[in-house]
């Protein structure tokens, strides 16, 4: 009787052995066949996020562009009016003018740290803007290598329960684009808080700007001051 039982359960081992043998198998045909087709979304995703990055390198490209050109235009502004302020004192030919040349020189060197200390201002007020949106195309890469079919096969273990892998490949979900955020909003959003900091860079140009042709100003006056008093 004893040795009946005994192979009753040999061979209700073995049937169980056979079985799970067989959904292994199975198991891991369905984990080839998803492979490919996932490796294709997986893909597009990664070449969206890479455009994604390349638009919002031309859209910071394009920013510091126009820094650039609103600080040449005021550079050309204050150069002509030193040139102004120069020819004016060589007309005159005389000492009056003659004094205040040191204070020129003082101002216009001035106004080289004043546009020096705008554009760092900017710098800072825009660096975070720049490191949250770079960090966010970090973080949708790191989604995107970690979003694996192998992390399905390496956390389960295909042979004792080859049933959870096959249920864990059906419900992958395999439009892994879904799980990005809008790329496209997200560089539009870029470039709209990029362009809302040149309004105070603009500004800081100008106080600056306006600070010294006050001064150069008041060069001429004194100039003028002093030939009516002599």
């Amino acid at each position: 009787m004893k040795f009946f039982i005994a192979l009753l359960f040999v061979a209700y081992a073995s049937a169980q052995t056979s079985d799970l043998r067989n959904n292994s198998m199975v198991a891991l045909d369905m984990l080839r066949a998803a492979i490919p087709d996932f490796k294709l979304v997986q893909d597009d995703a990664i070449l969206r996020v890479s455009d994604a990055k390349q638009k919002a390198s031309t859209v910071l490209a394009g920013f510091y562009h126009t820094v650039f050109d609103r600080k040449v235009s005021y550079l050309e502004s204050v150069i002509q009016d030193e040139g102004d302020l120069l020819q004016y004192g060589m007309d005159l030919e005389s000492w009056c003018w003659d004094n205040n040349l040191p204070m020129l020189e003082g101002i216009m060197g001035w106004i080289g740290n004043d546009f020096s200390e705008c554009i760092k201002q900017l710098d800072s007020s825009v660096s975070d803007v720049i490191a949250t949106v770079y960090g966010r195309f970090l973080e949708d890469e790191t989604n995107i290598s970690k979003y694996s079919l192998l992390e399905v096969f390496q956390k389960r273990n295909i042979i004792s329960n080859p049933q959870s892998i096959a249920d864990a490949i059906a419900a992958l979900n395999f439009d892994i684009t879904e799980a990005l955020p809008e790329l496209d909003v997200t560089v539009t959003d870029f470039e709209n808080d990029l362009n809302d900091k040149i309004p105070t860079y603009t500004g800081c140009l100008t106080t600056r700007l306006n600070q010294r042709k006050s001064q150069l100003e008041m060069l001429k006056a004194q100039t003028e001051q002093c030939l009516n008093e002599q």
